[in-house]
């Protein structure tokens, strides 16, 4: 592998902003800082997240590499209803397929707890059935181009960071999306936010395009519930 070692003065966040411009993947190790020193500080990887033009992937400063010989985790990618956005879709299918890893495709959803005792089980079970659908929907293309990836889908009725950090500590890569538009509209919404915080494992975030008519829904960086 042919690889270059630059020494750039200037914010780290910025530097790689730059530099991403001709990369395939920016990949950054996230430091497990104290609260008051991300608050006052920062984080590279956040910065470099919410601002770069191509996929950065953020890797737990105490994340050890599985063993050779062991089984590879599964990929995760975290997507919203219906599916999209493609581009985490296609990062997940393509970062699976490469490696030989499984695939688990997941939308996670939950109504605040005031709501618990409205919602039936039946209701739930039609949600489900419902999700399912549009995630096999979603994904059918991919799969005819990646025969070999062994997909699961999951819908989850759990807070999406909970679910996702939940599913870092087994996966090799945890995939979200979040929007593109240029370095002062760019959002890192709080999924993607929590996860390079607190995920056990590599997370990548994928820039998408949000187009007009989208739903602002969760797992592609902000909540997973609409937004009002």
């Amino acid at each position: 592998m042919a690889f270059r070692t630059l020494v750039v003065a200037g914010p780290p966040s910025r530097v790689l902003v730059d530099l991403a411009r001709e990369a395939r993947f920016v990949v950054v190790q996230h430091r497990r800082a104290h609260l008051m020193d991300r608050l006052f500080v920062g984080s590279t990887a956040n910065g470099a997240a919410a601002h770069c033009a191509c996929p950065v992937i953020s890797v737990p400063e105490d994340w050890e590499r599985p063993a050779a010989g062991a089984s590879i985790g599964e990929v995760v990618v975290g997507v919203h209803e219906g599916g999209t956005p493609p581009q985490a879709l296609v990062a997940a299918f393509e970062w699976a397929a490469a490696s030989g890893a499984p695939l688990r495709v997941l939308h996670s959803w939950r109504l605040d707890p005031a709501y618990d005792d409205i919602i039936s089980a039946r209701v739930a079970a039609e949600w489900r059935e419902r999700q399912l659908r549009e995630l096999a929907t979603a994904v059918l293309g991919l799969r005819a181009l990646h025969p070999d990836v062994h997909v699961e889908l999951e819908v989850a009725h759990q807070w999406p960071t909970e679910a996702l950090v939940d599913h870092s500590r087994r996966a090799s890569l945890v995939v979200v999306g979040r929007h593109a538009h240029g370095w002062a509209g760019e959002h890192l919404g709080s999924v993607a936010r929590t996860l390079l915080r607190e995920a056990q494992g590599p997370v990548m975030v994928v820039p998408v395009e949000r187009h007009r008519g989208d739903q602002d829904w969760g797992l592609d960086a902000d909540e997973i519930s609409p937004q009002t």
